[in-house]
């Protein structure tokens, strides 16, 4: 198949920055489309808001292919619109990120596109390729195994974390850049209308007091097992719960007494 007949999508979404909060390019979309500049005749589609043009100058500054938006309402189904689009523009190549940095973030939508076009999803890839015969596709695999496929288009390709690295965004190339739009179909998303969403929280570390003072009680308490016990509190009360909670603290010295 030669490389200029191959057509390639790579699906953008918005990114957060985890200290700051701040909206950036979503990084595993921007390997996505790192990728995409190997494969051909390439273009980057985000199914949202044109008022997230400006953020989406990121992807632009790239300086990889043209940015466009797939322009739906806030509480249309991107799933519906995207597959209405590629119902009627033909993509030998679609690319998109594991999972997104804002909104359901569930990782389904790759999967759920992939039924409603009827094209074979490959997850986990790292690395692409493109032969005579289709597309080479290397899998990232736990603890760092690797696994080689090949697959012919058309396809949708879940793009790894392991994959290469994003180049950097050029700031004058982003500010100069245009992001297209083009209407999207409109089909209401029931499900997600009746979600609450709220940022993710770390989840809490048991505390824990280091009684051992010298190198060998260290080594001591690393190898020999020590015996757990416990006891089952079932309260009654808030109070009594509470109490009994303070009383642990107090005993393992993680709370000071007057």
């Amino acid at each position: 198949m030669p490389l200029s007949q191959l057509t390639t999508h790579t699906l953008l979404s918005l990114g957060k920055h985890p200290l700051s909060g701040r909206t950036r390019r979503a990084e595993q979309d921007a390997k996505a489309f790192e990728l995409a500049a190997k494969l051909g005749q390439c273009l980057g589609l985000h199914a949202g808001n044109y008022q997230d043009a400006d953020a989406l100058k990121s992807f632009a500054g790239m300086s990889i292919a043209p940015v466009c938006i797939l322009e739906i309402e806030q509480n249309s189904d991107p799933v519906a619109a995207l597959s209405a689009y590629f119902k009627q523009t033909k993509s030998d190549i679609i690319l998109t990120g594991s999972q997104a940095e804002r909104g359901e973030s569930s990782g389904m939508l790759p999967y759920l596109l992939g039924k409603s076009l009827d094209l074979p999803v490959i997850n986990q890839v790292c690395e692409v390729e493109q032969t005579e015969a289709g597309l080479n596709i290397t899998q990232a695999l736990p603890r760092g195994a690797r696994r080689a496929i090949s697959v012919k288009p058309p396809c949708i390709l879940i793009i790894d974390e392991s994959a290469p690295e994003a180049r950097q965004t050029a700031y004058g190339a982003a500010m100069r850049a245009e992001v297209g739009k083009l209407q999207g179909y409109n089909e209401t998303d029931t499900d997600a209308a009746n979600f609450n969403f709220e940022d993710a929280r770390k989840k809490p570390k048991r505390m824990k007091k280091i009684k051992a003072k010298t190198a060998a009680d260290r080594f001591k308490a690393a190898t020999v097992s020590q015996a757990k016990g416990g006891q089952v509190i079932e309260p009654k009360t808030s109070q009594e719960g509470a109490e009994a909670i303070l009383k642990l603290l107090k005993e393992e010295g993680l709370v000071k007494t007057n």
